[in-house]
């Protein structure tokens, strides 16, 4: 009911954002797309003006007001100089290095969740069908998913990973099915399956290891529990064993899962590292050096979440639990750096957020004020954990608060440590894996 009602409100959100091209006083070159044969007018760039906030080696250079929209996607990918994230069901592509971006839309009813690219910088999204847009914003292909109207929902959204080693695009949606396409020349529907037939849209589509990815599937649905599919068919491979958590990450040693205890799953679903349980709640979130140590939000009851470092080869605690907040990034130079706010709790933060920069034994090095012109005080929520790290050490981080803004924030680090999960949700390009 809750559900339903939210997305009738943001469809007359969206609606009314569209039939005023998402404006903001400014006037755009336009560009028409069709939808059920009716032209539909689309802004499709803008020069960025640069909101200076803060000064000293580490600090927030500017902000920006994407949309007046708040149904962003889970982060920001970078593409080269393009940084891009989907806001409801409308692709927005900053370009850092000239300061203009790229629009492109169509009116619902869709909700794009996740937002990811290909090898040939495509910045690819999916709702009811996958979109291909190029760095100037235009449309270069779409393919249809199955037409299952979505279960609880009015507004179709999927979750995306992207196996690069084949050119597949997986999608997870909340129809209840799993589709590959083929991104390769103009894309193609290549397989699909249902994974659950009823249940909130509670589904996790991972990258994995090999020719195999994870769909995950919460405790609400006919069919939850994780399992291994095939990326080139999407035939079950391994069902997992219920029991065994969300898979947060793949990595070189196997499959990094949160709960009961934190542990390291191999391909074959047998557990082969465990922290021994107890009534702490870990969340492996971003993977950095040296070693390969993995940065785990940690969650006591009725407590708020603490940090900890694990080596990734034994599941030893290296360092923690110590600090407050949520994990976003491992930087090139050993850096890790969380927001001090827990990314779980939808409710106002009393004070502006910070990003905190730590050391390898979870010292903090400095911190600084994720503050955004435009955003009054008492009304910050905690920042949307997938971030983006350019190698010129810019990281490029998401806010949502009566509209959906951009933030860049000047850090030390050369970009992403050179790990299998260096961000939140896997690396600049989104969810993706490669062999």
């Amino acid at each position: 009911m809750r559900s339903n009602m939210r997305n009738r409100i943001l469809a007359m959100c969206v609606m009314l954002a569209a039939s005023a091209g998402v404006s903001s006083g400014m006037q755009y070159p336009k560009e028409t797309h069709m939808k059920s044969g009716r032209p539909r007018e689309v802004p499709n760039s803008e020069t960025v003006r640069d909101s200076i906030v803060g000064t000293g080696p580490a600090r927030v250079l500017w902000s920006k007001k994407l949309s007046s929209l708040v149904s962003a996607s889970e982060g920001v990918v970078l593409w080269k100089n393009q940084v891009a994230a989907s806001i409801a069901s409308t692709v927005v592509l900053l370009d850092v290095a000239n300061g203009t971006f790229h629009r492109w839309g169509k009116p619902g009813p869709e909700l794009f969740q996740t937002i990811t690219v290909d090898d040939d910088g495509h910045f690819l999204v999916a709702g009811q069908h996958v979109y291909a847009i190029d760095q100037s914003g235009s449309l270069v292909w779409e393919v249809a998913l199955p037409s299952e109207a979505p279960i609880m929902d009015e507004w179709a959204q999927c979750r995306l990973a992207y196996w690069s080693a084949s050119k597949m695009l997986v999608a997870g949606c909340n129809n209840g099915y799993v589709s590959g396409v083929q991104v390769a020349g103009s894309g193609k529907l290549a397989w699909s399956q249902r994974v659950y037939q009823e249940g909130a849209f509670d589904m996790s589509v991972g990258p994995g290891r090999g020719s195999t990815f994870v769909v995950g599937l919460g405790a609400g649905h006919d069919n939850d529990g994780n399992r291994l599919l095939n990326g080139s068919t999407g035939e079950q491979v391994l069902a997992l064993q219920r029991g065994t958590g969300g898979i947060f990450s793949a990595n070189r040693a196997g499959f990094l899962a949160s709960s009961p205890s934190l542990s390291l799953l191999d391909t074959g679903r047998n557990v082969r590292l465990r922290v021994k349980p107890d009534d702490v709640y870990r969340m492996p979130l971003v993977t950095g050096y040296p070693d390969e140590h993995v940065m785990v939000m940690e969650r006591a009851p009725n407590e708020s979440p603490r940090l900890s470092i694990f080596s990734l080869r034994t599941l030893q605690r290296v360092a923690g639990p110590r600090g407050q907040g949520t994990p976003v990034a491992a930087g090139a130079d050993g850096t890790f750096y969380a927001l001090s706010c827990d990314i779980s709790s939808r409710e106002v933060l009393p004070n502006t957020p910070w990003l905190i920069a730590y050391d390898g034994a979870l010292r903090e090095i400095w911190k600084t004020e994720l503050r955004v012109e435009g955003i009054a005080e008492g009304h910050y929520p905690c920042p949307k954990p997938g971030v983006a790290l350019g190698s010129n050490g810019v990281m490029y981080i998401l806010v949502e608060s009566g509209g959906t803004y951009l933030l860049a924030v000047q850090t030390k680090s050369p970009g992403p440590a050179n790990t299998d999960w260096p961000l939140r949700f896997g690396n600049n390009a989104g969810w993706r894996w490669s062999d």
